[in-house]
């Protein structure tokens, strides 16, 4: 067995090495393998201040007045500009909302599990958050009950448009 100042002889050497190569090799495709496969290393950052523009959003009257959401909220919540602030990390993504006379912060994990939710704006709801297939869309996908007892779904698409530049928040809505 070679030790500290043991010459090792050349064809002895060389075969370790090659061993020793194959072996970092095969560890270095495996760590790149699993880190494009895994969401938590998502190419696409969210991070950063969003101005909503009201002119190209859609209205969320129907849903709010669903969810029993007074008028003067729902006028509230189609007129007034908000800014949103995103932090994101390889799990979890911050939003807070800001706006006259409104705060509010949400935090979603990023591993596709529900999550439980409460507040006074959707009552009790279930959201699970996940990356599409190509990481460059992050999906939220709400269960809800509304005020009148009815199930409700909507899905939420942020994506990221022009250079990164604009942030586009797309939703669907359900209500059965």
């Amino acid at each position: 067995m070679p030790g500290f100042g043991t010459l090792i002889p050349r064809s002895d050497m060389l075969e370790t090495t090659k061993a020793s190569f194959t072996k970092r090799l095969l560890l270095a495709t495996a760590c790149t393998l699993l880190s494009m496969g895994s969401p938590a290393f998502s190419s696409t950052d969210f991070s950063g201040t969003w101005v909503l523009d009201l002119r190209a959003s859609r209205s969320m009257d129907a849903i709010f007045k669903r969810l029993g959401v007074s008028w003067i909220e729902r006028w509230f919540g189609d007129s007034v500009p908000l800014q949103a602030t995103y932090a994101q990390t390889p799990h979890l993504l911050t939003i807070q909302l800001r706006g006259p006379g409104f705060r509010r912060t949400d935090i979603m994990r990023i591993d596709n599990k529900p999550e439980r939710k409460e507040d006074s704006l959707f009552g009790r709801y279930t959201m699970r958050t996940f990356w599409s297939r190509d990481e460059t869309q992050l999906v939220s996908a709400i269960s809800l009950r509304t005020k009148d007892s009815r199930d409700g779904q909507m899905t939420i698409v942020r994506e990221l448009t022009d250079g990164g530049k604009t942030l586009i928040f797309d939703d669907n809505r359900r209500i059965e």
